[in-house]
């Protein structure tokens, strides 16, 4: 929201500083519980149990949580001093040193994104491993991790990849790896009409009807295929097909507002406003 909008937020510090704090406190407490130090052997905090989504059940060092702390708080230390002070822009410093790194796995050479350290069992179909690229922007597009998200969607079982239902949200991450092909089929089925009287009623996938998420997850695939806004970048046609003609508007951080025109392949027109975020 503030990213966006530059608004103030003064009013949720409080439960955004004690909700980060808790991981810190409660997972150092359940360490010192089980063998009489708050961090591992190597100083860093370690999160058990824990679930990787709802998928990956009695996980250690869950990726989607180590990517969301991560992504709090670098975003805490970068905000001025009228939100958060000296004293605590040192604590997340600290804080952030005892982040374990994120886990990763080889198969036949091939590096991979795992969706936890270890874990007890598999109750459900997510990807979690797919977190630090989105929700958290914690990598981008061309960074060289790219081609691991991409070995990681690759080695995922079938069976929790590919499915278009309610919040499945591969048309995200298949953008945000600039697979443009793969996103384009995907994101074409899930915003397709669903067969009831109203177009936009989706589902049932794994809830209800109608199933918002299934839209929503939908209309935020086509727009990471559009543009992607990352860090203060903002990138034009990440994975867009060349063949699909498109007109646009779209916002982007710092109140920034996108409006383009694709024609064959070529940007035909392009306003930004302000002019100096162009």
């Amino acid at each position: 929201y503030y990213r966006f909008t530059g608004e103030d937020i003064l009013l949720y510090m409080p439960f955004i500083k004690e909700s980060v704090k808790f991981f810190d406190e409660h997972y150092q407490l359940r360490q010192k519980m089980r063998n009489g130090k708050p961090l591992d052997e190597n100083g860093k905090l370690v999160f058990y149990p824990s679930t990787s989504c709802e998928t990956f059940r009695g996980a250690t060092n869950p990726i989607d949580l180590l990517a969301g702390l991560n992504a709090c708080l670098n975003s805490l230390i970068s905000l001025d001093g009228q939100y958060v002070t000296t004293e605590e822009k040192a604590y997340y410093k600290e804080y952030l040193a005892r982040i374990p790194d994120y886990p990763m796995g080889k198969d036949e050479g091939i590096t991979y994104f795992k969706p936890a350290d270890k874990w007890l069992k598999v109750m459900n179909v997510e990807l979690p491993q797919f977190y630090p690229l989105f929700p958290f922007d914690q990598f981008m597009f061309g960074d060289a991790e790219i081609e691991y998200f991409k070995n990681t969607y690759k080695l995922a079982p079938d069976h929790l990849k590919g499915n278009i239902k309610s919040w499945h949200q591969d048309g995200i991450q298949l953008a945000r790896m600039g697979m443009t092909k793969e996103a384009a089929e995907y994101n074409t089925k899930k915003l397709q009409d669903s067969p009831r009287r109203y177009p936009t009623f989706w589902g049932p996938g794994h809830d209800w009807v109608p199933d918002h998420n299934w839209g929503g997850s939908g209309m935020i695939g086509l727009q990471e295929m559009l543009m992607q806004t990352l860090g203060d970048k903002i990138i034009l046609f990440p994975a867009w097909p060349k063949e699909w003609d498109v007109d646009f508007k779209l916002h982007a951080p710092k109140n920034t507002i996108v409006e383009a025109v694709l024609k064959e392949g070529k940007v035909v027109q392009l306003k930004v406003t302000p002019e100096e975020r162009e």
